[in-house]
C-alpha cells in the first residue's frame, strides 16, 4: 500500500500538532527548546562513574557485582556512559558470559581435584560423575 503525498502531509502535520500538545503541556514552546543551554556537564566515562556506584552498594551487592563491573571498565574505563550502542551492549554481555563460562569449567575441574572431607568423587554406573556424602564414612574410620 503507498501512500499519496496529500495523506503524508496529513499524517505529519498531525505528529506536528501532537509535539506542540506535549510541549504546551510541559510548560514549553519551540523557542525554549532553540534557545535552551547546552552547557550540560559532560557524561562521565565507565572508569570515572562505577566507583561512584560501587562506594553506594551494600558489600554483598559489591560482592556481586564487582567482577562484572571490572570487566566493564576493562572493556569501556574511557568510554562516556552514553556511548555504548545496543549492538556493542549485547557483545559485553556475551563476552562475560563466556569468560564466565570458562572461570566455571576451570574452577569445577579444579574444585574436583581437591574434594572436601564431605564429599567424595564416585562413578556411576552410566560413567558420569557425582558427588556423594561421606561424612559417615569419614567417621567409621576414625572411630578405628
Amino acid at each position: 500500500m503507498t501512500t499519496s503525498p496529500a495523506t503524508s502531509a496529513s499524517s505529519q502535520q498531525a505528529t506536528i500538532e501532537a509535539a506542540l500538545l506535549v510541549l504546551k503541556s510541559m510548560g514549553l514552546s519551540v523557542d525554549d527548546l532553540i534557545v535552551a543551554p547546552s552547557s550540560r556537564p559532560p557524561v562521565p566515562t565507565f572508569a570515572e562513574y562505577i566507583p561512584v556506584v560501587a562506594a553506594t552498594v551494600t558489600p554483598g551487592t559489591l560482592r556481586a557485582y564487582r567482577p562484572y563491573w571490572k570487566r566493564t571498565v576493562d572493556q569501556w574505563g574511557e568510554r562516556r556512559l552514553d556511548e555504548p550502542t545496543p549492538s556493542e551492549i549485547k557483545q559485553l554481555v556475551a563476552y562475560v558470559k563466556a569468560a564466565r563460562a570458562l572461570f566455571l569449567t576451570r574452577k569445577s575441574a579444579f574444585d574436583s581435584n581437591r574434594m572436601g572431607p564431605r564429599q567424595v568423587l564416585s562413578s556411576q554406573v552410566k560413567g558420569t560423575f557425582s558427588l556423594i556424602p561421606v561424612a559417615a564414612a569419614y567417621s567409621r574410620r576414625s572411630r578405628g
